[in-house]
């Protein structure tokens, strides 16, 4: 099976799954006014407090086919400038921090395949989990010679060809 399969049956699965799962989801996310809620408030259920309110300060994230117009379009795009990891900016020291053509900034994790496609499969998890405010994840393969990576010096990076790094949207906090 290669890649474009996979991708193609996770998202067929992670359409199906969405639409069996949102009344499941919506059956238990519906704000309570049975017994379970305590007599201070109804939004507190099994002491957890989240209001409508709070609610309303979580972003919005991307819907199931903005996601997968974007992880077509990033795929296309080329690495511009790659500066290798901090702790403060992407975690471990064999991560990097790249900048596509088009501006949009992401952590690359060389981890592993294994790791790398338990990213994805985290993503894909929130996704059925209707939690659309998770960064955008996919993979790619280290290839100096692919219109992806050709600016950079894979090995400056401490990589090795023909891995597969996970790239995940990064969101600055400042």
């Amino acid at each position: 099976m290669n890649w474009s399969q996979i991708v193609v049956f996770t998202m067929i699965i992670l359409a199906l799954s969405n639409y069996i799962l949102n009344g499941f989801y919506l059956k238990f996310t519906r704000r309570n006014t049975d017994e379970s809620a305590t007599s201070e408030s109804p939004y507190i259920v099994n002491g957890i407090f989240w209001s409508d309110l709070a609610e309303s300060y979580v972003p919005k994230g991307l819907s199931f086919d903005e996601c997968v117009k974007y992880t077509v379009h990033l795929q296309r795009q080329a690495v511009e400038i790659s500066t290798k990891s901090t702790m403060g900016v992407c975690g471990r020291q064999l991560n990097a921090l790249i900048k596509l053509k088009d501006g949009t900034s992401m952590c690359a994790k060389y981890r592993g395949k294994y790791k790398a496609y338990g990213e994805v499969l985290t993503f894909y998890l929130s996704r059925l989990l209707n939690m659309n405010n998770v960064p955008l994840v996919f993979l790619v393969k280290t290839n100096a010679t692919s219109v992806f990576w050709k600016q950079v010096n894979i090995s400056s990076l401490s990589w090795e060809e023909d891995q597969i790094v996970t790239l995940i949207e990064w969101i600055s906090n400042t």
